[in-house]
């Protein structure tokens, strides 16, 4: 249904088949894919393009955006996720699923992935909605019922996935929110399997290649960063609870030093000592916090206003304040 401009939710009870999308080796068109969701998540109560007067398909895009991801606590300790999308606007399905052997989570997708334009409304009528099931495979963010919460950002130039690992555990970039959030109920669970991981690139179908991404992963106690580059799996503590996209997440990290003079507090004068130099205004402090919107900067300007700012008590007033 839809619930606002651009905003739409989505809930499936049940499970979604990822072992058995997979062992068919995905889809090879849109049609396939179309046939897939439409026969096996319907339960039967369609069948896919085998009612061809009806039949439902989906056009796959891959669109570029830059997002930032934030893990932050209120005053009172309270947790919140969130992203956005900072180049480009989205239309959104929220996703609420409850697998019967794994943890109920929230999620969302952009719907542009699977090609509905901004102007998109539910139709109310099973053949063309039924696509929407597809957001249950590609979300990009989520959080469980036990708190963990993962994002996955876009990472060009620099994600490198591995072929098939023998003995490992193969997972794909989109499957590995669900896959994550539907078995672990913390950072720590995770750790050991992201150990078996290797995150191979197969793709969802012909028209969406695996994504190029990089992921955070966090829940109340602590934050990792997930990156596959150059044929190896790297997982990186992350201190400051946030990812935005390139560089990768170590030389991000390593560049806040240039940056580590700042202070929301009125500065002293370092400059030359004998020269009276004050404050002549609020926020002097803080000259130099990069305000271009490139991914660095704004891996910066995150962090920045993360580390600095102050929230109300209730959780409305955090969720305001920290978008």
């Amino acid at each position: 249904k839809q619930l606002d401009d651009g905003l739409y939710f989505i809930e499936y009870i049940g499970d979604y088949d990822f072992d058995a999308f997979l062992a068919q080796g995905g889809n090879k068109t849109n049609e396939e894919m179309a046939d897939f969701l439409t026969e096996s998540l319907s339960k039967g109560k369609w069948n896919g393009s085998k009612n061809q007067d009806e039949k439902s398909t989906v056009k796959i895009t891959t669109p570029n955006f830059g997002c930032s991801s934030i893990v932050a606590k209120n005053q009172n300790g309270q947790t919140i996720c969130g992203r956005n999308y900072d180049w480009k606007d989205c239309s959104v399905m929220i996703i609420h699923t409850k697998p019967n052997n794994g943890y109920e989570s929230i999620s969302t997708c952009c719907l542009e992935f699977l090609g509905y334009e901004r102007n998109w409304v539910p139709t109310y009528k099973f053949p063309n909605d039924m696509m929407a099931l597809a957001t249950i495979y590609v979300p990009l963010d989520g959080m469980n019922e036990k708190g963990l919460c993962m994002a996955g950002l876009n990472f060009p130039g620099n994600a490198d996935y591995k072929p098939f690992c023998p003995g490992k555990d193969n997972v794909t970039p989109f499957e590995l929110i669900p896959w994550l959030l539907g078995q672990c109920a913390s950072v720590a669970e995770a750790r050991p399997m992201l150990e078996q991981l290797c995150i191979t690139p197969e793709a969802f179908s012909p028209e969406l290649p695996p994504a190029p991404l990089h992921w955070l992963l966090a829940d109340k106690a602590e934050s990792l960063t997930i990156e596959a580059m150059e044929g190896r799996l790297q997982v990186w503590e992350n201190p400051v609870g946030l990812l935005t996209n390139a560089p990768p997440f170590d030389d991000q990290l390593r560049r806040l030093a240039d940056h580590m003079h700042l202070t929301p507090m009125p500065p002293h004068n370092l400059l030359a000592e004998g020269i009276d130099l004050r404050p002549y205004t609020l926020g002097m402090g803080a000259m130099g916090l990069p305000g271009d919107l490139s991914s660095q900067s704004r891996f910066v300007r995150a962090a920045f206003t993360k580390m600095n700012s102050v929230s109300g008590d209730l959780e409305t007033e955090s969720v305001g304040q920290f978008f």
